[in-house]
């Protein structure tokens, strides 16, 4: 299966890249389906797959096509990319928007990029909006994705977590860049993806957005915060500008 094609039907754009970066962090009320690809490439084909990946874009870019995505490399964990799609609803999700006049050399440059593909797994997520931050800055250079499993029916409890605590939390510490997502398709539906902005690596010497709350309240909400998940898992990816198509830039 492919991940960098628009042709594929799926399972939390318009035409500048405000709108686009507003529906990745899922403020957009018209764009909060994200639909997540991360794919492994096969670990001699790097440069091709990037090579491939960056003429699809180009692609795009001269055709003017609407729809956006953006592309990032996973800087922790297995070697992985992860391209964001995001929707206003799921019949756009499985629509074509790419045109007649480039659909020859879009389907020459998919077979290309699957080529080089060694395992794809997509997870559809639905961000919660009343949980995340309003967002209209450009798309920060890393991110961090959380994925937290809530304890069986504790999926509500975690929700006003987020939004009761988490989020107050994340404005006073002046993040620009904070969503909370939950798992439609693709994973278990008790799974949860928090997605932060990280300027730089530097940023993780210093305490953190969670200890601006002190040491003491940083203790209460994580107990809180333990006694409704089963597991966390946290990793870092960066945007890649060139593999990415950002309509109207």
């Amino acid at each position: 299966m492919t991940i960098l094609s628009d042709t594929q039907e799926g399972a939390d754009l318009a035409s500048d890249i405000r709108v686009l970066v507003a529906a990745v962090a899922g403020q957009s009320p018209q764009a909060n389906i994200l639909r997540l690809d991360f794919y492994r490439v096969k670990s001699k084909h790097v440069t091709e797959f990037e090579t491939a990946a960056r003429e699809y874009a180009a692609l795009l870019r001269e055709a003017a096509a609407p729809h956006s995505f953006s592309v990032w490399r996973s800087e922790s964990g297995e070697r992985k990319y992860l391209r964001i799609d995001a929707y206003p609803n799921y019949t756009e999700l499985g629509a074509n928007p790419i045109g007649e006049e480039i659909a020859e050399d879009q389907a020459r440059l998919v077979a290309a990029i699957d080529s080089h593909i060694e395992n794809t797994r997509r997870v559809i997520v639905r961000v919660i909006p009343e949980a995340s931050l309003p967002f209209d800055t450009g798309l920060p250079a890393m991110i961090t994705i959380t994925w937290m499993r809530s304890r069986l029916g504790k999926g509500g409890e975690f929700q006003t977590l987020a939004k009761s605590d988490l989020l107050p939390l994340m404005k006073e510490a002046g993040m620009k860049f904070f969503f909370v997502a939950q798992t439609v398709f693709g994973r278990p539906s008790s799974d949860y993806a928090i997605f932060t902005s990280l300027a730089r690596w530097a940023a993780l010497d210093g305490p953190g957005p969670l200890m601006s709350m002190g040491e003491e309240a940083y203790r209460r909400y994580c107990t809180k915060r333990n006694a409704l998940m089963v597991s966390r898992e946290e990793n870092v990816y960066r945007f890649c500008e060139d593999l990415s198509y950002l309509s109207g830039v």
